[in-house]
């Protein structure tokens, strides 16, 4: 009897359970109602039905609370613009924090559906009707410019080919002209407007030859000359500090005596002339840039390590490294670069076509009086990294 009894109880606990668990099952959760009340807000769009649209909203909202968003920000601003309640939107512009508009609280999110794909679609479909819409509401010029402007932003995507990037910064632009200390520029800077500006620093590297020209005793002492030389730009803002090293080619016209050797006459010599200049951008277009600069340099003049080699008395002969200060102007052809980049995936760049003038002034001794005209063409490239403009 006892056994009895006890499979019975076991029996009806278990009916009990199931059943139990069965009526949960059949609940229907928050999460369900949600997903089932955006399906029929999706075919209310497509149908263009207002009326059902503005209930299903209404609807969906009130079952959003602290642990459940019903719908993301970019649908509540177009199903708003579709039942003209601009105030909500003004509103949530002016309180608007990015961090908190898209998944990633504790609020948990629908799933991804094609409501908003669809809501962008019907939009640029009826854009015409609904700026209309906007222009005749009750509404100051300044929220009726910008309410247009967030509506084409809302509505840029990869098939409205019309509402371009620079559309919407020139109506940004034009807008943050006519409306100054606007409440809504802050917005239209952050998540409007896309235009970049270059940053303050740019490089850039350049390598060289030419024709350089002695005068005074120099030039009775030596050839002019064959330069070659690679150079390195540092840019800040308009400003430009060139690094630069120049190696001339020349040979000794006579014998050049000193005072441990005799430098003898149509020997290789070697003019190495390392400079750092200041330069300033003084003209700059999409084709031509103009930088004058002055700066210092140290110059020497000596044999080859070959003839060193091979003359002994070669190792007490030529002029030692002096100061010397240099000026002149560099004038740069610029080429677009394609595709290449030079510093970053983001950039202002060009490949360059660069004539060269200085003239330099070494301290030399007395018997070796003289200066330095310089002609170089070198060919280079250019980067300067781009920022967002605020």
């Amino acid at each position: 009897m006892k056994v009895l009894f006890f499979s019975g109880f076991l029996l009806f606990f278990s009916v009990s359970i199931f059943a139990q668990t069965d009526d949960i099952l059949n609940k229907e959760s928050k999460s369900d109602k949600i997903e089932k009340a955006r399906k029929l807000l999706l075919d209310a769009v497509i149908e263009s039905n207002l009326t059902e649209i503005e209930e299903l909203r209404n609807y969906l909202l009130d079952l959003e609370d602290q642990n459940y968003a019903v719908l993301y920000l970019g649908e509540k601003w177009l199903l708003n613009f579709w039942l003209t309640d601009y105030e909500k939107i003004l509103k949530d512009v002016e309180d608007f924090d990015a961090s908190l508009s898209e998944p990633g609280g504790v609020q948990v999110y629908p799933d991804e559906d094609f409501l908003f794909a669809k809501l962008q679609e019907q939009s640029y479909m009826k854009k015409e009707l609904l700026i209309a819409q906007i222009e005749v509401a009750d509404l100051s010029e300044e929220e009726m410019d910008f309410l247009i402007i967030h509506f084409s932003n809302l509505l840029q995507s990869r098939t409205s080919f019309s509402i371009t990037q620079d559309l919407l910064n020139s109506k940004t632009n034009l807008f943050l002209e006519k409306y100054e200390n606007s409440k809504y520029e802050d917005y239209l800077r952050k998540f409007v407007r896309y235009e970049f500006e270059p940053s303050d620093w740019g490089f850039s590297f350049e390598f060289f030859s030419g024709y350089g020209i002695f005068t005074g005793n120099l030039s009775n002492d030596f050839t002019n000359s064959i330069p070659m030389g690679i150079a390195f730009d540092v840019f800040y803002k308009n400003y430009v500090l060139f690094l630069r090293n120049y190696i001339g080619l020349h040979r000794t016209k006579m014998p050049i005596q000193f005072q441990d050797g005799t430098w003898r006459d149509d020997s290789q010599a070697r003019f190495f002339l390392p400079e750092a200049s200041i330069g300033y951008l003084l003209l700059n277009s999409e084709s031509f840039r103009a930088m004058p600069f002055v700066g210092i340099a140290a110059s020497s003049i000596s044999p080859t390590e070959h003839d060193k080699d091979r003359i002994e008395e070669y190792d007490n002969v030529g002029i030692d490294f002096k100061t010397t200060y240099t000026f002149g102007l560099n004038a740069d052809i610029l080429f677009p670069t394609g595709r290449t980049r030079m510093i970053s995936s983001n950039e202002e760049s060009n490949f360059f076509l660069r004539i060269r003038y200085s003239y330099n002034i070494p301290q030399f001794e007395d018997r070796f009086s003289g200066n330095f005209h310089s002609i170089t063409v070198g060919v280079g490239g250019f980067g300067r990294s781009l920022k967002r403009a605020y």
